[in-house]
């Protein structure tokens, strides 16, 4: 049963990041050369594990069905390393060497103050 929760949350969070990639990517498109709409799905991903990982921890849950269709199915589901990884090779082929550089340090350093602050945000709601 319960990996038939991670597969329905990793469906619906695959459809949330569609929505929410393309809507900020067509928002930020003329603005832009950095992928956005990646980025900011990865970003708040991030930030929400931290939460989610942090909760589940306090409560001594880390092996609930819940978390584990919220973290591996809907965030695994919403984040994507791939495309991030396709993105980055993609700038750097069109000798966009300084664009893929923001890109690859921003996704690194933005999303992993955002899973930190996730974390404390997390702390602060599970104790």
């Amino acid at each position: 049963m319960t990996i038939l929760y991670i597969a329905i949350a990793g469906a619906l969070g695959s459809v949330a990041r569609y929505l929410v990639a393309v809507g900020i990517q067509r928002v930020t498109a003329d603005h832009t050369q950095v992928p956005v709409g990646t980025l900011a799905v990865n970003v708040i991903g991030a930030f929400c594990i931290g939460v989610v990982m942090a909760v589940f921890a306090a409560r001594g849950e880390l092996d609930s069905r819940l978390r584990l269709a919220i973290t591996i199915g809907f965030l695994g589901g919403f984040t994507t390393y791939s495309a991030f990884a396709y993105e980055t090779v993609a700038l750097l082929e069109s000798d966009r060497v300084g664009t893929a550089a923001l890109y690859v340090g921003a996704t690194l350093i933005v999303a992993g103050a955002a899973a930190f602050a996730g974390i404390l945000v997390g702390r602060a709601m599970g104790g």
